[in-house]
């Protein structure tokens, strides 16, 4: 696994870039939104996307939100960030370890903090540091937003009886395997409203957003990506696992995957989206 927070359980290179900007159109399809209409955005508000990736949230959001909003995305690598030169005027991409002491000067600074797609960085089912950190970064008043699919509930799915999907349903299962292995639980996911609320949190909403049929073939090929660029970064880095095999076994077995992918197989996951407020001032000082 992972040595540290520097590592990236899958890859930074043009693929892991495609990959993301595809699991990105993915969700926010399945939302409807790139931010939860229950959050408020003020004409003057700064926006923090963590984990930001390519830069395509805060990017997609920029063009739907007056140019006086301020937006910064955080990643722990710039590998997939866009030329400087390119951005929007009011969006900003810079590097930040969310795991790690958030600088001062970022702390209490944003009226919306964004994080999407994390799990995989989330050990020992704790998110005690994490959630923390994310917290210290929002104004009083400020809003959360997580979304994060539940992995561990992943499956292979056939649009009709005579298709096969075997290997499709092997690999889910032994994806999950691997997951129980290495301790890698989503139970902190379904209580974090619970775990938000004894924060102190208020307006603590967690919704899961029906599957969209017709969009689940965008989302199985970005997996087939994801499980590759995992065959490079982990198992030909640190060795094979008892349930994924080595590099070489993972990728002969993607072939097989995409074989039946062609034929209509797809993945799905259950996509889950947080909503947490920061309390005010007045009920913070109450």
């Amino acid at each position: 696994m992972a040595e540290s927070t520097k590592d990236y359980l899958i890859g930074t290179n043009q693929h892991a870039s495609s990959r993301l900007n595809l699991q990105h159109y993915w969700a926010t399809l399945t939302c409807g939104y790139l931010l939860h209409p229950d959050i408020p955005v003020p004409e003057d508000a700064r926006i923090a996307d963590i984990a930001t990736g390519t830069g395509i949230w805060p990017i997609s959001l920029s063009l739907a939100l007056p140019a006086s909003v301020q937006l910064n995305g955080f990643d722990i690598t710039d590998a997939q960030f866009p030329p400087r030169e390119w951005l929007p005027p009011n969006v900003r991409l810079e590097k930040l370890d969310i795991l790690g002491p958030v600088p001062q000067e970022l702390r209490g600074r944003y009226d919306v903090v964004a994080i999407r797609f994390f799990s995989l960085m989330v050990m020992d089912n704790d998110v005690s540091i994490l959630l923390g950190n994310l917290l210290s970064l929002l104004k009083p008043g400020g809003y959360l937003q997580w979304i994060e699919p539940d992995i561990s509930a992943s499956r292979a799915i056939s649009p009709r009886p005579d298709i096969c999907s075997e290997a499709a349903e092997a690999l889910m299962r032994d994806a999950a395997q691997f997951l129980k292995d290495f301790n890698i639980s989503y139970d902190w996911l379904h209580a974090l409203p619970t775990t938000c609320k004894n924060l102190g949190m208020v307006n603590v909403a967690q919704y899961n957003p029906p599957t969209i049929e017709a969009i689940r073939p965008i989302f199985a090929y970005g997996t087939v990506g994801a499980y590759e660029e995992f065959s490079y970064s982990i198992l030909d880095k640190y060795g094979p696992t008892p349930s994924l095999g080595s590099g070489d076994d993972l990728r002969k077995r993607l072939e097989v995957v995409r074989g039946e992918l062609e034929n209509g197989v797809a993945f799905e996951q259950p996509l889950y989206v947080l909503v947490a407020q920061r309390p005010g001032l007045s009920i913070m000082s109450g």
